[in-house]
C-alpha cells in the first residue's frame, strides 16, 4: 500500500501521531490518511517527510497508531 511504502515510524505524544516518511512522502501520504475518513482523526499537516495527525484524545490516538503499526 501507499502507506506501508512510504512510512518509516509512528510515534505517539498523547493525542498527536508522528508519522516519519521517506523524503517527499508525507504530503501523499496524509492524503491517503485524511482519504481513510477516521472519525477519530481531526486533521494532519504534513512537511516533506514528517506529519502531525490530530486525534480526538489519547486513546483515540493509540487506536490509529496500533492500526497503522499493522500496516
Amino acid at each position: 500500500s501507499k502507506f506501508a511504502s512510504s512510512v518509516l515510524s509512528v510515534s505517539r505524544a498523547e493525542n498527536i501521531l508522528v508519522i516519519r516518511t521517506y523524503p517527499g512522502e508525507a504530503q501523499g501520504t496524509a492524503a491517503v490518511i485524511d482519504g481513510m475518513n477516521f472519525v477519530e482523526i481531526l486533521g494532519t499537516v504534513a512537511g516533506d517527510d514528517t506529519i502531525i495527525c490530530i486525534t480526538k484524545d489519547i486513546q483515540a490516538a493509540e487506536k490509529i497508531k496500533e492500526l497503522m503499526d499493522k500496516q
